[in-house]
């Protein structure tokens, strides 16, 4: 009976799903298989067991429900570590509408030499690795902040400037304290950033003129 136990090693947990018992659960479960045999007359039969050899149901419920528990306790420990699947959708824009107009207005007033690229994120345009400095608490400090717009060339892709659209979020404190880092950063880094706040009420040359007057000169 106790060389049988290894076998019931394999129990079904949840939906269809299988746990597997390791070295320690199987000793565990042949720890009370043994002691379930300690008592025996004089032929080494089990006490338990009823005299025309047959093993009482209510003994092997209780089996059973021993080893559904055991795997539901140590199957509740193995699946700790496991990562979640989150699930996600696609956005239908990469822009809110307000910077997908000005994106439009921006690629027709800088012209075919110029290219404009949305939604840039900061590891995207700057290079953290300078001598001297902790290269990972240097990229942590840009980490997940963006610009709204990048201005390359079209013929070399030289970064030019980058290019914030403002508005009344920007008034509140986090926000200008944010907006005063990414300055600093950019500032640090010789890149300009261009910061519009009414473009609605600029003309195309007042655009044009702000942006050419920032950009880098290759």
């Amino acid at each position: 009976m106790v060389a049988l136990f290894p076998a019931l090693c394999i129990l079904p947990i949840g939906r269809g799903a299988l746990y597997h018992v390791g070295v320690q659960e199987s000793t565990l479960i042949k720890g009370i298989a043994n002691a379930m045999f300690a008592e025996s007359d004089s032929k080494g039969t089990a006490a338990w067991i009823h005299p025309d050899g047959q093993v009482p149901v209510m003994v092997l419920v209780v089996v059973i429900v021993l080893l559904v528990l055991l795997g539901q306790l140590f199957g509740s420990r193995s699946s700790k570590g496991a990562k979640p699947e989150y699930r996600y959708r696609a956005r239908t824009s990469v822009m809110s509408a307000r910077e997908e107009e000005f994106y439009h207005r921006l690629t027709a007033i800088l012209g075919p030499r110029y290219l404009v690229f949305p939604q840039m994120h900061l590891s995207a345009l700057l290079d953290w690795h300078i001598k001297g400095q902790n290269w990972n608490a240097a990229r942590s400090s840009i980490n997940g902040k963006s610009v709204d717009y990048a201005v390359v060339e079209a013929d070399t892709l030289q970064l030019l400037c980058a290019i914030e659209l403002d508005d009344h979020t920007h008034d509140r404190p986090d926000r200008v304290e944010r907006d005063r880092l990414v300055e600093r950063i950019f500032s640090s880094a010789g890149l300009p950033l261009v910061r519009f706040r009414d473009v609605e009420r600029m003309s195309d040359s007042q655009v044009r003129d702000a942006v050419f007057s920032h950009m880098r000169r290759m």
